[in-house]
């Protein structure tokens, strides 16, 4: 049997903002995101919450060419912030005065992988903390629907520690589906090889974050769900 690390647990279960943030950035870009929802309101069909994977995808340089034309027929809010865990998530979907100002068709969430980033827990705790944030959602704008994205392969691929941690969160969040409100999607067969190693051409150099060919995969997986669960 698994052990829970009580303390990463509270840790990713409890709601906060970003505490380090020399540059103010953070903060920054959530007064933006606010105002823009504030402008906007109902008329945003999906949000997106994550790390700097799902920020990535509205970047220069990065996914913005690929968001642009993909979702060029949504109403979209990003609320991906890079180097976010989940009880940062936690924190803008519960005290982040973002609902029940909105109220999407579709939430899309993407996030875990910092957790080991930054050794702050292991993948129970962070599936805790997308637990909570799915129990948060269905309280604050029940008639939206969820999809739970698993987290992608990072470094070389194969069986390192990340990887099996990943693994680990992808597993455990696939059972939070009851496919009428919660749903999972995995991506990660699209960005490995028959050996279970990186598609490089996918990745940055870094291993971790998606090319602007990555992110073209991505969209594409993506979309089919956001046509069946927008019914556009």
């Amino acid at each position: 049997m698994e052990t829970v690390d009580q303390e990463a647990l509270l840790r990713a279960t409890t709601p906060v903002p970003r505490a380090t943030d020399p540059a103010d950035w953070w903060c920054v870009r959530y007064r933006e995101k606010l105002k823009l929802a504030q402008t906007l309101g109902k008329k945003i069909e999906i949000v997106f919450f994550g790390d700097s994977i799902t920020q990535n995808f509205e970047r220069e340089s990065f996914g913005k060419n690929v968001s642009d034309a993909a979702l060029k027929d949504y109403c979209w809010l990003d609320l991906g912030f890079i180097g976010d865990r989940t009880q940062q998530m936690l924190y803008l979907i519960e005290h982040g005065d973002f609902f029940p100002l909105l109220q999407p068709e579709v939430v899309v969430m993407l996030i875990g992988t910092n957790h080991f980033e930054f050794n702050e827990s292991g993948p129970f705790e962070a599936a805790a903390g997308i637990r909570r944030a799915v129990e948060s959602l269905r309280r604050l704008t029940p008639q939206s629907k969820i999809l739970l994205l698993g987290v992608l392969p990072h470094a070389e691929g194969g069986d390192s520690g990340h990887n099996i941690g990943n693994r680990k969160i992808n597993e455990i969040i696939s059972a939070y589906a009851d496919d009428q409100k919660i749903f999972f999607a995995d991506f990660s067969p699209h960005f490995i090889d028959r050996s279970g190693n990186l598609k490089n051409e996918l990745y940055l150099d870094d291993h971790l974050h998606p090319s602007e060919a990555g992110y073209r995969v991505f969209a594409d997986l993506l979309l089919p769900y956001l046509a069946r669960l927008t019914q556009k």
